[in-house]
């Protein structure tokens, strides 16, 4: 069975650029999606909704960001107020449940360097028939 690979993080840390680097640097050999059983798990948690999930492990690729940084990316997009400390604080607390995830700090690498190490842990992953 192959895995589901999952880019995660809470709004304004690049998850569509890491994903649009991604498909770029492997001619979109990858299936990979933007938010997933983590974002649904974690929005559930934080807004009450009852929403239940079918239980699988995905290969996640986790995207966090530093609060100042992040302060500056939602001014300049008009991004709409949201608590960071609970946002963050929610995703990693389900993040734990998880067998399989790696975690960027995208105020400290560019889109693509973390495409290019997210890329190279893939191709580990398809080598050992993970994906």
């Amino acid at each position: 069975m192959k895995r589901f690979i999952e880019i995660e993080g809470i709004d304004r840390t690049g998850k569509d650029t890491i994903l649009a680097y991604i498909n770029k640097l492997t001619n979109y050999k990858y299936l990979i999606r933007v938010r997933g059983w983590l974002s649904q798990q974690t929005y559930s948690d934080l807004y009450n909704r009852d929403y239940e999930y079918i239980n699988y492990q995905p290969i996640v690729f986790f995207l966090d960001v530093e609060e100042e940084d992040w302060e500056i990316r939602c001014a300049l997009t008009n991004e709409q107020d949201m608590d960071y400390e609970a946002n963050r604080n929610a995703f990693y607390k389900r993040l734990e449940e998880l067998n399989d995830y790696v975690v960027f700090n995208t105020s400290f690498m560019t889109p693509y360097q973390i495409a290019n190490v997210i890329v190279e842990r893939l191709e580990r992953y398809e080598e050992d028939n993970i994906i």
